[in-house]
């Protein structure tokens, strides 16, 4: 057996316990590592250790450690969401955010910047033409239905 010289590694059990704890709370890494009182270089020399050695097809401590933070990091997020779901059924605010996050689309908030030509003028905005275009095809229906057919050929 050989033995190891140099200073112990800090990655402890204790170590190990509070990075975990930390990140399924939804820490970040940098906080993760101030919570556990280690660096994040520690913390990145450690991660570049455990790639190397699973490149290398060796299972090692940094290996399995690395593959726990991946799974810790992975119940933080649904157990977040699920926090947020039920903040949403006692404040619409939170109901309302989430939903400007998830469908940006339909619930983002849209802020419209007015922008002049040369001239000075406002230039007009696709919502501002669209309504006369259509009322001019309105009154032109052959002329519609070639725009439109033509509009299915690009597709």
């Amino acid at each position: 057996m050989t033995r190891r010289v140099g200073r112990p590694s800090k990655l402890t059990e204790e170590t190990k316990n509070k990075l975990m704890q930390a990140l399924i709370a939804s820490c970040s890494i940098s906080d993760a590592c101030a919570y556990a009182e280690i660096s994040d270089a520690a913390y990145y020399k450690w991660q570049e250790r455990a790639r190397e050695h699973k490149a290398a097809g060796k299972r090692s401590e940094y290996v399995e450690f690395f593959e726990e933070i991946a799974r810790a990091r992975a119940k933080a997020k649904p157990r977040l969401i699920m926090l947020l779901s039920k903040a949403a059924e006692r404040d619409p605010r939170t109901a309302l955010a989430i939903l400007e996050r998830r469908y940006p689309h339909e619930w983002g908030v849209r802020q419209y910047v007015e922008t002049r030509d040369r001239t000075g003028e406002p230039e007009l905005r696709e919502e501002d033409v669209l309504p006369l275009v259509l009322e001019v095809l309105d009154e032109a229906p052959a002329l519609k239905e070639k725009l439109l057919k033509r509009l299915e050929e690009l597709k």
